[in-house]
Order: structure tokens, then C-alpha cells, then sequence
């Protein structure tokens, strides 16, 4: 833990080795399974994915490169750019499901045979545990992506308007800030894309409901079901 924090063990006594154990949970497959589920399908050109068993594999980006740092000081060792992970405790030292794409998708082109080659600038990165193997069981579809984004993603820096220091700007901000002022952006909020493939046939029936006197807030009173009643109402049913 010190030497990922930039503290040179040179001057510090060397202690005796104490026995210990490790006393945590197997939580490697709850953290793969959030990992997928928390993946965001942004594009999917000529329905690449899922993947099926290619022969030559690209990775490409700074993200996606193999652990070369811990967790440093800015002082020590300032940075411009990387992935930080700062949760954990007393055990943050280490990383037992910390796996990186690069490293995940190497171990799976050597189980499949494949060639895999990679450009990624080595910046300092300290990666998330949730990333995990996760990444390949969406790329091979095993887990059918279903992430979606929590903000707008602008296809250019100075579609924000910057600076914003505080929420007295009004309610026209993120992704209302860009349907007031008629901006595309590049990935709207709640964006999202999955694998599957739909099929509609040429008879398609619907019953429509016309809801009356929809109060903007829920009645008090209304009981409870798994939330409370009036959270929602059905406009439209369509089977086909």
C-alpha cells in the first residue's frame, strides 16, 4: 500500500512478517455480473457484436491497457489522464478482481486462438474493480448489454456552456440544456443499445387507454406495491 501511495520504503524499519489470513468473500462472480450489467452498448456498426471466434483481435485506447501504477500521489507523480478507482479500505491494497481489458481480452484470444494486437498510450492508470472479465462476456455475448448513459455525451466540447459553478443556472442543465437550445448531441441521456434483434409482422393490434385527471404526484393514500401505485400507469398495450 505504501509504495502505490509514492512512499519510499528505503527509509522506512523493516518489520518482522506477520502471519494473517484472508478473510473476505468470494465476490469475483456477484463483480463480473455487475460489471456487464453496468456496460453501455454506444455502437454497434454492421452488428459486430456479439462476437463469435475471430482470428484477429484490435484493442485501442489508453483505457484499456494492463495496470502499470497504483494509486499515487498528484504531488509525487502528477497525471493528466487515467482511470482512478478510490473506494475501498483497509484491504484497497489489493486488487485481487482488478483485471483489465487488455488483460481480459488476451486470455480470451488465447483460449480461442486468436492473434490480438493493441496501441494504447501508457498513461498512469489505476483501473476499477468492476471491469473485471466483464467486458468479455459482452463481447462474446454471453450477457446481452444493457447499460444506459446517466448524462448526455456532446459531440463537441463547446456545445456545453461553460463555466457552471453552481445550480442557480437554472433548471437548463445537462441533457436539458441541450433540448432548450435545439443542440444534437453526440449520445443522448439514457442512450443505450442491446444485441437483440426484433421482428414485427404486418398485423399489429394495440388497445390505447386514455388516462383522465393524471395528478403530477402520486396520491398518499394509493397503496404500495413494490413502490407505490400511482409511479405509473399503462398508455398503450401492442402484442404482435
Amino acid at each position: 500500500m505504501a509504495t502505490q501511495r509514492g512512499i519510499n520504503l528505503n527509509t522506512l524499519p523493516i518489520l518482522e512478517d506477520i502471519s494473517s489470513r484472508d478473510v473476505r468473500g468470494d465476490h469475483a462472480s456477484l463483480i463480473r455480473k455487475i460489471g456487464a450489467d453496468g456496460i453501455v452498448l454506444l455502437k454497434n456498426l454492421n452488428n459486430t457484436l456479439p462476437l463469435e471466434a475471430p482470428k484477429n483481435l484490435g484493442i485501442f485506447g489508453n483505457d484499456a491497457s494492463p495496470l502499470i501504477n497504483g494509486i499515487v500521489f498528484g504531488e509525487t507523480e502528477p497525471f493528466e489522464i487515467g482511470t482512478l478507482d478510490v473506494g475501498g479500505c483497509s484491504g484497497t491494497g489489493r486488487k485481487m478482481y482488478l483485471v483489465s481489458p487488455w488483460e481480459a481480452i488476451m486470455a480470451k484470444g488465447k483460449q480461442i486462438g486468436a492473434r490480438v494486437q493493441y496501441v494504447f498510450n501508457n498513461e498512469v492508470l489505476a483501473a476499477d474493480d468492476f471491469r473485471n472479465n466483464s467486458i468479455i462476456d459482452v463481447l462474446w455475448g454471453k450477457v446481452n448489454p444493457s447499460g444506459k448513459l446517466p448524462s448526455t455525451i456532446p459531440a463537441e466540447d463547446k456545445d456545453y456552456d461553460f463555466p457552471i459553478v453552481n445550480l442557480s443556472a437554472s433548471e437548463f442543465i445537462q441533457y436539458r440544456h441541450f433540448d432548450k437550445h435545439g443542440i444534437e448531441p453526440l449520445f443522448r441521456f439514457g442512450f443505450g443499445l442491446s444485441c437483440t434483434g426484433f421482428e414485427v409482422q404486418d398485423t399489429v393490434e394495440g388497445d390505447s387507454k386514455r388516462l383522465k385527471n393524471v395528478a403530477a404526484r402520486p396520491d398518499p393514500n394509493a397503496g404500495i406495491v413494490e413502490g407505490n401505485a400511482d409511479l405509473w400507469e399503462p398508455i398503450l398495450v401492442i402484442s404482435a
